[in-house]
């Protein structure tokens, strides 16, 4: 139908050259969603209920419009340079000596899952350079192992299987999912068929002129260790922990202990006498696109501080903490925005498009009665 033909020439996903709807890269995208099971005429139906919403969403803010002041307002918002002075704490030392036993005991028992060993997988192989002769194993040794209970008995199964036809059989006592090597051999495609769960008898693989037919004979479970066996490595992730624990609540108390400055002054006069960190200072926009993940995560806790106020303590990427003090955020330049005047108008309203639309979904949600069932 038209509606639908508009939508589809209209998504970007679909242009080619020239940002211009390209027709075989739509046929692609049929194609591929083909060979996961889902037809043309299904496809264009979940296209459909998509192009229906977003023809919802147009009517519902098609008279939603910022203004020029609306605009300017968000120019100021995201053009206002912010500087701040920031206190970085190096990590504490851990004191591995000062744990007692019960300490480790408690941490064991809270944290056991990060000490567990990955499982594993006991499997046989059996190579031979008769595709045929594979084909016929495979199912042949899948009924023979079934019928066995125990891995010993699984294994021995799969030895018969194989001296009937005179092939030889490799053993791998530790497969794990992520290995691309069973026996010895670089066979990624089998590793992946004898990881899927349930898997007795992987299908056979051709590589280099030989056939490959696997099996499992034991799966061995992830595993936790005693306390007893990890004993120094609970020692030293309980004794970190309790570092970052004791650090954060020092700087916690220093922190309240600043926020009860009663002058900005005072403030930032105390922040600058603290002692045992270094101190750098930056300026951002929340227009500019922080340079790296760290710039990101410090860019987002700071964006919602006023002149003058102290963040939250924060965790850096080198295992310290640090404490931030926004001191100025100074206004932009009304001049530079009428340069920027379209750009604005359209960012502000998008804006207050999505605020019309969480809104429309809030009310929704408050007017919506469902059945209950009669008691």
């Amino acid at each position: 139908d038209a509606e639908l033909a508009d939508f589809i020439i209209k998504t970007k996903i679909f242009n080619g050259e020239g940002d211009k709807f390209d027709t075989e890269k739509y046929q692609q995208f049929l194609s591929g969603m083909a060979a996961q099971g889902l037809p043309k005429s299904e496809v264009e139906n979940a296209l459909r209920a998509v192009a229906g919403v977003q023809k919802l969403k147009e009517k519902l803010t098609a008279d939603v419009k910022a203004s020029e002041d609306e605009a300017l307002e968000l120019f100021r918002q995201l053009q206002a340079l912010r500087k701040v002075r920031i206190a970085e704490f190096p990590a504490r030392k851990p004191e591995p000596e000062k744990l007692t036993d019960a300490d480790l005991q408690a941490y064991y028992e809270k944290h056991s899952e990060q000490f567990a060993r990955p499982g594993y997988l006991k499997a046989a192989l059996l190579e031979t350079a008769d595709p045929q002769a594979a084909a016929l194993f495979a199912p042949a040794v899948f009924s023979a192992m079934s019928a066995q209970s125990t891995p010993e008995n699984r294994l021995n199964a799969f030895k018969a299987e194989a001296d009937k036809i005179k092939c030889p059989v490799k053993i791998d006592d530790h497969l794990t999912a992520d290995s691309v090597r069973v026996a010895e051999l670089e066979l990624p495609e089998l590793v992946k068929k004898l990881n899927l769960p349930g898997v007795l008898v992987a299908d056979p693989v051709t590589k280099d002129g030989k056939t490959y037919v696997a099996a499992v004979f034991e799966r061995v479970p992830s595993q936790v260790p005693e306390l007893n066996e990890i004993a120094a490595d609970v020692r030293s992730a309980c004794a970190e922990e309790k570092a970052i624990e004791a650090q954060r609540e020092q700087l916690e108390k220093l922190r309240s202990a600043l926020s009860n400055s009663p002058e900005a002054a005072q403030l930032t006069q105390a922040f600058n006498e603290l002692k045992d960190c270094t101190f750098r200072d930056l300026s951002f926009t929340l227009a500019q696109t922080p340079k790296d993940f760290e710039e990101y995560l410090l860019f987002s806790r700071l964006a919602d501080l006023k002149a003058g106020e102290l963040s939250d303590v924060l965790p850096d990427l080198k295992g310290g903490m640090m404490l931030a003090l926004v001191t100025e955020i100074a206004p932009p330049d009304d001049g530079k925005f009428a340069a920027d005047k379209a750009e604005y108008l359209a960012r502000a309203t998008l804006q207050k498009q999505q605020m019309a639309l969480l809104k429309h979904q809030q009310d929704l949600a408050e007017n919506v009665k469902f059945n209950q069932p009669a008691e």
